[in-house]
């Protein structure tokens, strides 16, 4: 006899998800600490959404056309980011790839790949959990119960008496 299962409408479009919560903007600096300037002699500031748009540029989203399209949803999921990137795994799992081994024809410059830890390290420590709908319940500690003796345990009789 074959088994029925119930459906639950939609369960099975449902993906497992990572969620990065957005760094704030850095300054680029040299190794020596030196602020990196732009043809306008002011400070380069490099944002996340910047950072991540340019790992898009790695060879290993050009590869095919599966590839550009997780490229695309990407690209289009940071957009539309609001403090959090969302990514289905398989796209998250590309763009870390790119982030942590890079292709040869996107390398990270030397001279300021310090600066950029906080975008890599957002990104290669995403979480399975949105961190803006944290749950709300509080935690109660757990209270100690108090040992109980076992039958053999051996009381000392007070004499004394």
């Amino acid at each position: 006899m074959a088994r029925s299962y119930v459906t639950i409408p939609g369960w099975e479009k449902r993906k497992s998800m990572k969620y990065i919560p957005v760094p704030e903007t850095i300054e680029l600096q040299t190794i020596s600490g030196e602020p990196v300037l732009g043809q306008d002699r002011k400070q380069v500031m490099l944002t996340f959404e910047e950072f991540v748009l340019g790992r898009l540029l790695d060879k290993r989203f050009a590869t095919g056309v599966p590839m550009i399209l997780i490229a695309l949803k990407i690209k289009d999921q940071m957009k539309a980011a609001n403090g959090v990137l969302e990514l289905e795994d398989a796209d998250y799992k590309e763009l870390a790839a790119s982030v942590e081994t890079p292709s040869d024809n996107l390398p990270y410059d030397p001279r300021w790949t310090l600066c950029l830890v906080p975008f890599m390290t957002a990104i290669c420590e995403a979480k399975g959990e949105d961190p803006s709908k944290k749950s709300t319940k509080k935690s109660v500690p757990k209270r100690k119960l108090a040992s109980k003796k076992s039958e053999t345990d051996v009381v000392e009789a007070d004499d004394s008496k």
